[in-house]
């Protein structure tokens, strides 16, 4: 269990409107020379996926450079890495045992054991464990929990979402990144209170059912490369605190969207296959839209 943990923070960051049923467009008009491509991503789907993705050859091909959310090799970074772990963990002082109740402790306990096979009864995996944050446990659990009810379906360390700039790297083309990593540890780990994160953890492991179904739904969604379903998906209720507040959805999707749109005109000036999360790209407050509003042709590729 111990050695599960650490590779699976680097999910975190691979890190969520089209009316056809396709993961990548061509962008083109809007004065640009040569077209650019867009491909959505999912972080539960191995790489091996992408030969069913139609014209990923060609926009790779054509591509003289891609750009990620990140570039996948900045995570790696001792400083990243380091930062990565400062903020998976809970402040000087705290642990799970003094943000929960003995009650909820034993739900988490239970939970951890059946996804890890280890319990908190274990000294080594209490030490580690009781010291994440709520946000990055739920997250190590959303992942085992699919992995258990899915074996040998995924490989985590051999995700499509790196896939793209691996490629581009043997063929000597750069990578780009529309964030930093400072800013995505910002983000996804900073940006709600330890309290909230606990909320978002016990409707985790008290609606582990919807959870999984939720998760399976999503990636099968992608799999049939239906960004609409996917975001229908995204967007379902759970009821009460256990959904998104507009604000953490507008923080997540929305105004990173916005963000992305305001730099991609420039990086567009050379051919550019963009990878993002499927979920920016659907939607009214979406990438494909947004690009369609700014003017250029959104295509999907056949």
């Amino acid at each position: 269990m111990v050695k599960r943990i650490i590779p699976l923070l680097v999910l975190l960051f691979l890190g969520i409107s089209a009316t056809e049923a396709q993961l990548l467009y061509k962008i083109s008009g809007n004065h640009l020379s040569k077209s650019s491509y867009i491909v959505g991503t999912h972080h539960l789907t191995d790489a091996s996926f992408v030969k069913q993705i139609p014209g990923a050859d060609e926009a790779m091909n054509a591509a003289v450079q891609v750009c990620g959310e990140l570039p996948f090799d900045n995570l790696f970074n001792p400083d990243t890495l380091k930062a990565m772990t400062e903020a998976m963990t809970l402040p000087e002082g705290q642990t799970l045992y003094t943000v929960f109740t003995a009650e909820q402790m034993k739900l988490i306990d239970a939970s951890v054991k059946k996804y890890f096979g280890v319990g908190l009864d274990n000294p080594t995996v209490k030490a580690q464990v009781e010291k994440l944050t709520p946000s990055a446990l739920s997250q190590q659990l959303t992942t085992m929990m699919y992995l258990k009810a899915h074996p040998g379906g995924f490989n985590p360390m051999e995700g499509i979402d790196n896939y793209f700039q691996k490629e581009a790297k043997k063929a000597g083309k750069p990578v780009l990144g529309l964030e930093t990593c400072a800013f995505q540890i910002n983000a996804l780990l900073k940006s709600q209170t330890v309290r909230r994160q606990g909320e978002l953890l016990m409707c985790l492991i008290n609606n582990e059912d919807k959870a999984l179904k939720q998760i399976t739904d999503m990636t099968e969604a992608y799999h049939n490369q239906n960004l609409n379903k996917l975001k229908e998906i995204m967007d379902e209720k759970m009821g009460g605190d256990c959904d998104s507040t507009p604000e953490e959805k507008a923080r997540l999707f929305d105004n990173r969207n916005r963000d992305w749109l305001t730099k991609m005109p420039a990086i567009m000036q050379q051919p550019t296959l963009f990878v993002v999360g499927a979920g920016h790209l659907a939607g009214p407050n979406g990438i494909l839209k947004g690009l369609q509003q700014q003017g250029y042709t959104v295509t999907p590729m056949k």
